[in-house]
């Protein structure tokens, strides 16, 4: 399945999953718009936006004469994405000039030129070519514009990503290896060193890394809601979708079985699993 359409078939349980954390503080994204010093009169670019949760928060973020393009390869998450700004100018917490939205791959489609920032919260982790890819950014950006992303850290330290493919594994005849940080995923970027060295030879210089270990947290009697998401949109997703309605049960139970050892003391109890995130933060040479 080409990267495009996978994201496409996801798009609306991407969209299901923001609406339910809508107003929940998203602990790795503010952390790299923290990074950045963001200016009413700037052009910022948010890549694989998805349904347009960061787009929106950036443009509330630098102000009404900011303008925020989300950028997106999937339609379909440009589609939410799109139904969201239009329900953030309702709102009145943006005006109609501060979102602009594209489908584009932001590795390798021209993205135009003089941008201040380029931000990303775990959108660039899938580039086939990210030294291309980052090459792409930094063209993008005004001489010292900046570059804020996020993105997962080692898998030892997420065991949060591995629990749905061990569910997974368990109840279907699949065998998912996601956390190889040589393809396209949420490893790519893992190394704290590579990518440092990665961005320096891309055109960014004065690269910050900033450690996020914010836990991920499920709240009390959503368990069953959370595994039936992760199973769907994380790597086991093709083998899950494909499966029966009883085979998915079955997975669902067994993911929420292995989410025990991380449910806080007492009956209203939430659960808390380890999660490791990093902020690049750097400006173009």
């Amino acid at each position: 399945m080409e990267r495009r359409d996978h994201w496409d078939q996801i798009a609306d349980i991407w969209e299901a999953r923001a609406a339910a954390l809508a107003g929940e503080v998203d602990p790795y994204g503010v952390v790299a718009m923290d990074a950045v010093p963001l200016d009413d009169e700037w052009s910022i670019l948010d890549i694989g936006c998805g349904p347009g949760v960061t787009t929106v928060q950036l443009a509330e973020r630098a102000g009404p004469n900011a303008v925020v393009t989300g950028i997106d390869a999937s339609p379909q998450m440009i589609l939410h994405a799109r139904n969201r700004r239009h329900d953030a100018i309702q709102r009145g917490l943006i005006t109609p000039e501060n979102v602009e939205l594209r489908v584009a791959d932001a590795g390798r489609d021209d993205l135009g030129t003089g941008h201040d920032v380029v931000f990303s919260r775990f959108g660039v982790m899938f580039f086939d070519d990210a030294h291309a890819a980052f090459t792409n950014l930094a063209s993008a950006l005004k001489p010292a514009g900046w570059l804020s992303v996020v993105v997962w850290a080692e898998a030892e330290h997420n065991p949060w990503m591995a629990l749905p493919v061990s569910a997974a594994e368990k109840h279907l005849d699949t065998s998912v290896d996601a956390t190889d940080p040589s393809a396209p995923g949420p490893f790519t970027l893992a190394d704290r060193d590579a990518t440092a060295e990665l961005l320096t030879s891309t055109g960014f210089d004065r690269v910050d890394v900033i450690d996020i270990t914010q836990p991920r947290r499920i709240r009390h009697g959503k368990a069953r809601e959370w595994a039936a998401v992760a199973l769907r949109i994380g790597p086991a997703g093709d083998a899950f979708q494909a499966a029966s309605a009883e085979q998915q049960e079955a997975v669902v139970d067994a993911l929420v079985a292995d989410l025990d050892r991380y449910k806080q003391p007492g009956p209203t109890g939430d659960w808390l699993i380890p999660a490791h995130a990093r902020a690049f933060v750097a400006r173009r040479t």
